[in-house]
Parts: structure tokens; sequence; C-alpha cells
């Protein structure tokens, strides 16, 4: 599962929310996050250093990122193991900087 974010400009520090929820059985929990960022467009030597920080809430986990660079698009992929030890989830955005 994939999701485009709306674009931000390269001075914003933003939290990002990834949604797990549709792949979560009832009762079922999120654990640590595992958080891997690629560039899609344009180029950043450093792209994982864009993660600030980290936190499952409920469902969710959001993601804070600043940091960016003008004219790339940062794939953010995040994978959570469940309370469910069978169960691995992973979510994915595109987050696209642009304004300046």
């Amino acid at each position: 599962m994939s999701t485009r974010f709306d674009e931000v400009a390269p001075t914003e520090e933003i939290p990002l929310t990834f949604e797990f929820a549709a792949g979560l059985a009832a009762g079922e929990t999120l654990d640590t996050p595992a958080i891997v960022v690629e560039v899609d467009m344009g180029t950043d030597a450093a792209a994982a250093a864009i993660v600030k920080s980290s936190q499952v809430v409920g469902t969710d986990v959001l993601v804070a990122v600043a940091g960016m660079l003008i004219n790339t698009d940062y794939r953010i992929t995040v994978t959570c193991t469940t309370s469910n030890a069978a169960k691995t989830l992973t979510v994915a955005g595109v987050l696209p900087v642009r304004r300046a």
C-alpha cells in the first residue's frame, strides 16, 4: 500500500501519518516501526537523515521529517511487526519536496 503526500517546502518540519488499520485484525497492535527512506526523483545522499522521530499512535505510525532537499521525491517505507507474531505490515508513501 502506498500514498502520495502533498508537496512540502524543504524548510518544513512535518509529521507524516502512515495508516495500518486496514491490515490489523481486532485486538492486534503495532510494535516498533522500522523506517527506510529512498529517493525516487532527485538526489540526496543522506536521505535517511530526514527522519527525525517516529512513534506508534493506535493503528498509525507518525514519522516526523525535516531537512529535505528541494526538487526531490522521497519514498518513505514503514514496516511494523505486530502483536501477531505471524504478521508484519508495510506501508509506503512518497513525499514530494518542491516549494521554497
